[in-house]
């Protein structure tokens, strides 16, 4: 059971960031008026981090 729960904990921590981080984009493209790509460069959000944010904006 202890796993369980801890797997669920670092699932949830890891879309809590995600969702921070497009929080922060959104921010950053419209008070700074970047696109979407300036925004992801400034903040240097890269990789798998990157995708998940651009799906989640895309949504």
């Amino acid at each position: 059971m202890g796993e369980a729960v801890e797997r669920y904990v670092k699932e949830y921590a890891k879309e809590y960031v995600i969702g921070e981080k497009v929080i922060f984009v959104k921010n950053v493209m419209k008070n700074m008026k970047l696109t979407m790509e300036q925004a992801l460069d400034a903040l240097e959000i890269q990789g798998v981090e990157r995708e998940q944010v651009i799906n989640r904006l895309s949504e």
